[in-house]
């Protein structure tokens, strides 16, 4: 009896289907397609590959013209590639469900899993078969499975840095880290007609670095600005492997560091950020393509404590993506909070300015204009639970039963026109003698391990000093000096007491930033790029991580160079939780 080798190779692509077949003794009859012995059906249709949508492959086997046919096992392997080729079990990126029985013949089913980390190579599945009574024949079916590096969004992150085995109760619910980004991938499927596509990198896993080629450091991290910047590159090829839009970071910064340049003094001696650290982060340079490049990728972050132990890593992240699934927001369920001015007009009434360019931006009034001080949308120094009084260095409780905090809380959007440092929203009631309100990280720390989540997951913009700091925050010492402490926890972090408490979204600067002018009428006809960048997202349609490039472009446009105010305004804002959001009317 004749030895057989009767391949057939199927590789998908969205163009369509390639079929050949290589043979031993029985020539070039076998490649037109006449197989006397099987017929070979799969689903879905041609026009197919693995991804975070199409997870599963059905390739049905059957006898053809009577014939008796005896299948063996069928298996998975990774071929490797053209210049590297090799041929081991493939079991972390594919599940084989079967063969299964399938009248005389078998059927196959092949799942994908999304957060596999291997991408770009040859894969194939291959069942081996024999002839009843032809004891020395032996066929091969094999099919190409091909998953593309390619994604309209990719998730990156450092493993090992992650606890990925915790839970986190939510609603009612117990959510793994595995679940609840599987769950979130899907979530990014079923986005904009169903064409997203997502690609998730653990940046320290080997698979990965071999699919995208780069080198993964062996020190990184906030420590020096050279470390803050060594990730930068790994991720910069990743993304132009997998040409995604949108870059998707998975953890604070002792996960994934933030880039971070020394601050420098601009015209007049002045530092522009005025940061006490002498420290200038942002997500910026993961946006560039090249250094000095103008941002062309949409980045966010889902953040994280500071922390060198995984185990308190999780949490955020899972809080943050389950908030995603509650219905969105409504524009007209929104709050500004900001200053309240003594209306006989005091001198520096620069924050209630900026508010009611937000307002009048979100509104569109053209000609005619809206005040903040006389429109039920905002919130002028209202009364949160402590007041401080600077020139005497006391905290009062003063507390009504948190009721100004449960309106708030109660909203879909909150942009605070305010002042801050990290930990404490801050606004100024000239009204009643130089007092400050206080919104405290802590309190929100309480209402989330309470799980007494904030009810409509708001959106949550900051335009104050250091409230999008991951990374510490800012105090005053023991001789009443300004101090920045290098160490974030939930408590100690507005971002993270957001996100733990329910926030879908929040945007916020990691130091300080300017704004353009102080005056009214600069503010009123358009201001500062960042509360443009608010009023234009509510009246417009586009998700807010387009809304927020577009914003970054526009500040890089008007001039990188250190010392614009126009840049410095935007450098150090930081998007944070899911960037696919987009308001109601």
């Amino acid at each position: 009896m004749r030895l057989i080798a009767f391949c057939l190779f199927f590789a998908f692509f969205v163009a369509g289907v390639s079929a050949e077949c290589s043979t031993t003794e029985q020539g070039d009859a076998w490649c037109s397609g006449t197989n006397p012995y099987l017929q070979v059906d799969y689903s879905p249709s041609a026009k197919y590959s693995f991804d975070s949508r199409h997870r599963s492959l059905t390739i049905t086997l059957q006898p053809k013209d009577d014939a008796n046919v005896l299948f063996g096992d069928s298996e998975i392997f990774d071929a490797g590639t053209d210049a590297n080729p090799a041929w081991q079990p493939m079991p972390s990126c594919f599940e084989e469900l079967g063969p299964n029985n399938y009248h005389d013949g078998i059927r196959m089913n092949v799942a994908y899993k999304p957060l596999c980390q291997s991408c770009g190579g040859n894969y194939v599945i291959k069942t081996d078969f024999g002839l009843a009574g032809q004891p020395d024949f032996r066929g091969h079916f094999t099919a190409a499975l091909k998953i593309p590096c390619s994604a309209d969004v990719a998730i990156v992150t450092v493993g090992s840095k992650l606890d990925k085995t915790s839970t986190v109760h939510i609603n009612s619910e117990y959510f793994g880290f595995e679940e609840a980004l599987l769950t979130y991938v899907e979530h990014l499927s079923s986005l904009q007609n169903s064409s997203m596509t997502v690609r998730y990198v653990e940046l320290d896993n080997n698979a990965a670095i071999t699919s995208f080629g780069y080198s993964f450091p062996q020190a990184f991290g906030m420590n020096s600005a050279a470390a803050s910047s060594n990730l930068v590159k790994p991720i910069r090829k990743v993304l132009k492997k997998t040409g995604s839009d949108y870059l998707i970071i998975m953890g604070g910064v002792s996960v994934v560091p933030m880039p971070w340049r020394a601050d420098s003094a601009g015209e007049d001696g002045m530092q522009y950020f005025q940061s006490v650290d002498g420290r200038v982060p942002s997500d910026d340079a993961y946006s560039m393509t090249a250094k000095n490049k103008e941002p062309s990728v949409v980045v966010s972050r889902f953040p994280t404590p500071v922390s060198d132990d995984p185990s308190s890593s999780s949490a955020a992240i899972m809080t943050m993506v389950s908030a995603v699934y509650s219905e969105a927001p409504s524009f007209s369920n929104t709050v500004i909070v900001s200053d309240a001015c003594n209306v006989l007009g005091p001198e520096d009434c620069t924050l209630e300015h900026l508010a009611d360019s937000v307002l009048n931006g979100m509104f569109a009034f053209g000609p005619s204009t809206k005040y903040c001080s006389s429109d039920s949308m905002c919130e002028l120094a209202p009364d949160f639970c402590y007041e401080i009084h600077p020139d005497r260095g006391a905290v009062f409780p003063n507390c009504r039963g948190d009721s100004i905090l449960n309106e708030l809380f109660a909203k879909d959007g909150i942009v605070f026109i305010t002042h801050g440092d990290g930990r404490h929203v801050l606004a100024e009631n000239t009204l009643n003698g130089d007092q400050y309100r206080i919104l405290d990280a802590d309190h929100l720390l309480e209402r989330a391990e309470s799980e007494d989540f904030l009810e409509n997951r708001p959106l949550v913009f900051f335009n104050c000093a250091y409230c999008g700091a991951v990374d510490g925050y800012l105090h005053t010492d023991s001789h009443g000096e300004l101090a920045f402490t290098r160490s974030a926890s939930y408590g100690s972090s507005l971002v993270l007491g957001f996100a733990a408490a329910g926030a879908r979204a929040i945007v916020g600067r990691t130091r300080v930033g300017f704004d353009e002018s102080s005056s009214v009428a600069a503010a009123l006809s358009g201001g500062p790029l960042y509360p443009k960048m608010i009023g234009d997202f509510y009246r417009g349609s586009e998700p807010l991580g387009r809304v927020f490039l577009k914003m970054k472009q526009s500040a890089y446009a008007a001039g990188a160079a250190e010392g614009d105010r126009r840049f410095a305004d935007v450098e150090t804002l930081v998007l944070y939780g899911d960037p696919f959001q987009v308001p109601v009317s």
